[in-house]
């Protein structure tokens, strides 16, 4: 909480945001070149005027409503056809849907398109209480209970629901799994290149076991830890202990690759974990708390609870907004396999969507993601909103693959608290954002991911298609095909994430388009999940060009293998940084991967690195002489006075002072103590009389970085 409000917030206002204007002392900036050097966010949702007509619904209403104060409809759904049928006549007209407090569950998504939209400087608005105390439930509550041994319990499904999840008094329940927490490790790949099949050690699963319920969760790729899968099995060999998988992992699946096997009733021996037996049309639960006829046990019947779609990107749902609600419980799916579109559930879900808006909304205890922009969206806007407990993403951006429109663009996520995301899967980010640009995303505050805080990504040269629509791809257009470019990421304060994983970053972009900014951020405080795993505060990876990462904060990223900032690509500007070197690597790395992705003229000035540790200002995997284009006027500091740049090709470190006069690098930057006001409390300004200030480095606004003062769901 930072003790202000944000400017911006206040909708419908145009949000016009210079995303490189320069900074006091700052030179004119390499990144600029070439790219989209401003990134704006066109007028978003509309308000609702003070004239809507009033619609109210009560989930406790008589039947045969009409939507007034003293007859009140009993579900949305009636409210939505009367609006609809007052649309027929007239698109000109604003609508308040007003929920009374109270549950509001559902067999089927609430779905709203065109024929739900009012014309442009008119507005649909679905709202609560103040307190979201209208709360929207995608699914039934579980009663009937019957005991089973070993405490466990069963109850009948709804008609024609199998459920992929289960929540118990607003939190997650897991699949009745094995090992029941953590992993295995595959004992052996079964033959090279094999992505369907695995041998697993002696032990790790019970005889008998019924492959036809069984699904596997598996990190494959040696080690990569980049996505999870979750597949179906369709056969499991005792003798030669072999699994068999129904579709392909994303990677070959080896020997110490991390899994779990999930789903059989046998496997049913904690609490908190569940089965389904479709067969039978039971529900198998062993409950966290008894007696289990006391406690909220909800099965989910929808996979999404708000679906806004319209009906093609020439004529978008639009001009709709939700405000004060609550939304929970929702389903996720049997397969999900990496980097497939299958997985995007979500909370809220919109496409083919234009203005629509998510205010002061509690998105809590979701299978899926909170919200999923996907194909064309343009203009929405998620504001004021707390997103936990999910199962995915917190917000996922899923524009149209390269070499299809630019059309999820100018989206806005902006004073958001995303927490505890990727509960079902380990990809989960607070904010994922692919092939999607002009985008902002300010003062959200991201924390318990098991991957990215935020995460930006499009395709790196090396692995794009060799034309799009006729089109060669070539080195000096390749970035025209790149939707994810030009976006603002401002503000925002972002913790303990990589819980689950590796080789990523607090906040991170791979094969990203030009123009992208990221500035005024706060990383700090994680550290990556996998113990021999690589951990970065902000991570510009392959293919990233022609980007701004200034006036950011990054400390607490700790473990062996650890870069405050780790910058690949070309024309990268580093400007105006705090970076707080609290790991056993280099404040800043850098290298080039592969043939095709170059990795050149990186500016970096007027930078603090600070080391507690290790002496290594820098790190380089390999070096070509272009690849700096400046370093200079930074402050370094390390508490034992010893400075090193390391070598990771040549195996050596050189000191700083032969950095200067072997490279003629940081020859004006100085070693000394910038003087901050109390790093300890997490107060990085620089006094006066700071070496840094003399340099040309701005203190940075701490103040706005995180959520505004007036956050509707509190700290």
């Amino acid at each position: 909480m930072t003790g202000r409000s944000l400017a911006h917030l206040a909708l419908p206002l145009v949000v016009a945001l210079v995303a490189c204007t320069e900074t006091p002392n700052a030179q004119p900036s390499p990144a600029t070149a070439g790219s989209a050097g401003r990134a704006s966010v066109a007028p978003t949702a509309v308000a609702t005027p003070d004239n809507a007509r009033k619609i109210v619904v009560a989930s406790d209403a008589a039947d045969g409503g009409d939507g007034s104060d003293a007859k009140p409809f009993k579900t949305i759904p009636a409210a939505q056809a009367a609006v609809r049928a007052a649309l027929v006549a007239d698109r000109r007209q604003s609508f308040r849907i007003t929920l009374r407090s109270g549950r509001y569950p559902l067999d089927a998504p609430l779905r709203f398109d065109e024929k739900d939209s009012p014309a442009d400087g008119y507005a649909l608005t679905i709202s609560g209480p103040a307190d979201a105390s209208a709360v929207i439930v995608g699914g039934r509550r579980a009663t009937e209970w019957e005991a089973q041994p070993n405490g466990v319990y069963r109850t009948r499904l709804p008609a024609g629901v199998t459920p992929a999840a289960l929540f118990e008094n607003g939190a997650h329940a897991m699949k009745a799994r094995v090992p029941a927490t953590g992993y295995s490790r595959v004992k052996a790949e079964v033959a090279a290149a094999n992505t369907t099949q695995f041998v697993y050690g002696d032990g790790d699963l019970p005889a008998g076991l019924d492959a036809a319920s069984a699904e596997v969760y598996v990190w494959s790729g040696d080690g990569y830890d980049w996505e999870p899968d979750l597949i179906p099995v369709t056969g499991i060999d005792a003798t030669s202990r072999t699994i068999t998988l129904s579709q392909p992992a994303a990677y070959p699946i080896r020997a110490g690759d991390r899994y779990y096997v999930q789903g059989p009733r046998a496997l049913l021996t904690q609490a908190g974990q569940f089965a389904v037996d479709a067969k039978d049309g039971f529900l198998y639960y062993r409950p966290r708390t008894g007696p289990i006829d006391r406690q909220e046990i909800w099965i989910p019947t929808v996979p999404r609870i708000i679906d806004v779609r319209g009906g093609s990107p020439d004529t978008p749902a639009r001009n709709i907004a939700f405000e004060r609600l609550t939304l929970t419980v929702s389903d996720f799916v049997r397969q999900a396999r990496a980097f497939s579109p299958g997985r995007d559930n979500a909370a809220v879900h919109l496409e083919s969507a234009t203005g629509v808006a998510i205010r002061s909304v509690k998105i809590q205890a979701v299978a899926g993601s909170g919200v999923v922009l996907r194909g064309s969206a343009q203009k929405n806007v998620v504001t004021g909103s707390l997103i936990e407990d999910v199962g995915v993403h917190g917000v996922w951006f899923q524009g149209p693959a390269l070499g299809a429109p630019h059309v999820n663009t100018a989206n806005e996520v902006s004073n958001v608290l995303i927490r505890r995301g990727g509960r079902i899967m380990g990809s989960g980010s607070g904010i994922k954002l692919e092939n999607s640009g002009e985008n902002l995303l300010a003062n959200d505050r991201i924390s318990d991911m098991p991957r990215y805080g935020i995460s930006l990504k499009a395709q790196a040269i090396y692995n794009m298609a060799p034309s799009y629509n006729g089109v060669a791809v070539t080195w000096d257009n390749h970035w025209d095909f790149l939707h994810t470019r030009a976006n603002v990421i401002r503000g925002n304060d972002i913790s303990s994430v990589l819980t689950d994983s590796q080789d990523a970053g607090g906040i991170e972009m791979y094969g990203a388009g030009k123009g992208n900014v990221i500035e005024n951020n706060r990383v700090h405080d994680l550290s990556t999940g996998i113990p021999t795993g690589e951990a970065n505060g902000i991570y510009l990876d392959d293919g990233s060009d022609y980007n701004i990462v200034r006036n950011n904060i990054v400390f607490g990223i700790t473990g062996a293998r650890t870069t405050a900032a780790f910058v690949k690509g070309v024309y990268n500007e580093v400007s105006n940084n705090i970076f707080i070197n609290s790991g056993g690597g280099a404040a800043l790395g850098s290298y080039r991967l592969f043939e095709k992705s170059r990795h050149d003229h990186l500016t970096i000035a007027r930078n603090i690195f600070y080391s507690a540790a290790t002496p290594d200002i820098y790190w380089f995997r390999d070096w070509s002489d272009d690849r700096i284009s400046e370093a200079r006027s930074n402050v370094f500091f390390q508490a034992g006075g010893q400075y090193s740049v390391r070598f990771a090709f040549a195996g050596k470190r050189i000191s700083l002072d032969e950095w200067r006069s072997t490279y003629g690098l940081d020859r004006d930057s100085v070693t000394a103590d910038p003087l901050f006001v109390n790093a300890a409390t997490g107060d990085y300004t620089v006094r006066a009389g700071s070496p840094a200030l003399g340099l040309g480095f701005v203190n940075i606004d701490q103040t706005k970085i995180g959520l505004a003062a007036d956050f509707p769901f509190g700290p």
